[in-house]
């Protein structure tokens, strides 16, 4: 099926910033008799960069200067990712597409643990943040190729989706 209209949002554990509803659930829009499995996870996968979308825009609004992230962390106008889901080329290139920018993935899919070691260094020893990410070596990369039609789109569904779920669960 080709049914573009189903929307997901993954509101396992309640929906978390930028909205912070804890009673929400997951919720699903748009079903029809044509609906198929591959439709529902496409969906899902594009309720996740939608999430992810929320949630970098939140942080650089909620920074002192636009073009910093959180404490001061340079946004670059790239995003790097690591971990299991960065796995899924449809996922990456959806967020790449939303955010507008280029997503790298890191060639070690579970740098979180290095990204933790990297800020105790920054904290203890006050090591700047930039010799960090100079080893930052990147697997895949993806650029948005979106057609901006599509992706405002896309962010309408969604907002919608999140209207409704502010009425039903309210």
């Amino acid at each position: 099926s080709k049914d573009c209209d189903v929307v997901v949002v993954p509101s396992f554990q309640g929906l978390a910033a930028p909205h912070w509803e804890t009673t929400f659930k997951c919720s699903m829009f748009g079903i029809s008799r044509s609906t198929d499995k591959v439709d529902i996870v496409k969906a899902t996968l594009d309720g996740i960069a939608c999430r992810i979308y929320e949630v970098v825009n939140t942080m650089i609004a909620e920074s002192q200067n636009s073009s910093k992230v959180g404490n001061g962390i340079p946004f670059d106008g790239c995003l790097k990712v690591d971990g299991g889901p960065t796995a899924n080329t449809y996922l990456m290139q959806r967020i790449s597409d939303l955010l507008q920018v280029e997503v790298q993935v890191l060639q070690n899919t579970e740098g979180t643990a290095l990204g933790v070691a990297c800020l105790a260094s920054h904290s203890a020893y006050q090591t700047p943040l930039n010799v960090f990410s100079r080893n930052w070596k990147a697997e895949n990369t993806y650029v948005p190729g979106m057609e901006e039609t599509e992706r405002e789109r896309l962010l309408t569904r969604w907002r919608k989706a999140i209207k409704a779920m502010k009425v039903f669960y309210s």
